[in-house]
């Protein structure tokens, strides 16, 4: 009887593994169609991407931005990996409060800020679901005083940010990342 249920038990435990070891090969995976490691001609689809922004460039604040990905170098520049390089017009909102004192009272000023911007951004699809990249954008900051402060929130800008987005169906992908700007996490609509 013992015997019987330590076979049952190693065969309950080996089925899983094997199963798992041919999925490896399958989608979803480094190697499969989609991974890091599938190096054939790729079609990258377009995606807008909408993010909660807490930016903390001049000033503290919250925001909204909306970026345009469109993939310029779908097979990227490495043959050994699946990567590609994308354009990426982007535009932010955001409400925002100065770091420093200002004025004759020593006030913080609030702004409301536009902030158009072009970013590059460089993915390495790890999977078909998860593509870490890195992200360099330039932009302008158009600050709007909400107050009398006097403390010229405009500005150019850059941003140097990490993120990833993790695809969780054919049209929708979480995406986060961390920067110059502040963090931003949102949602991105394939299409």
């Amino acid at each position: 009887m013992k015997a019987r249920l330590i076979a049952a038990l190693i065969a309950c435990i080996a089925m899983p593994v094997s199963a798992s070891g041919a999925a490896a090969q399958g989608a979803g995976t480094t190697s499969g169609p989609g991974g890091i490691k599938d190096t054939s001609p790729q079609q990258r689809p377009q995606d807008l991407s909408v993010m909660l922004h807490i930016p903390w460039w001049g000033g503290v604040g919250i925001g909204a931005m909306i970026r345009y990905e469109i993939p310029i170098v779908p097979d990227g520049f490495i043959p050994a990996i699946n990567d590609q390089f994308s354009l990426e017009p982007s535009l932010g909102f955001g409400f925002l409060r100065s770091y420093g004192n200002h004025g004759p009272n020593h006030e913080y000023g609030k702004a409301f800020n536009i902030s158009p911007a072009l970013y590059g951004i460089w993915s390495f699809h790890i999977t078909s679901k998860f593509r870490p990249y890195a992200a360099l954008g330039l932009g302008y900051s158009i600050g709007i005083e909400l107050d009398d402060v006097n403390w010229s929130p405009s500005y150019f800008y850059f941003d140097i940010a990490p993120g990833l987005f993790y695809k969780f169906s054919d049209s929708t992908a979480f995406r986060a990342e961390v920067g110059a700007q502040g963090p931003k996490v949102g949602l991105s609509f394939i299409f």
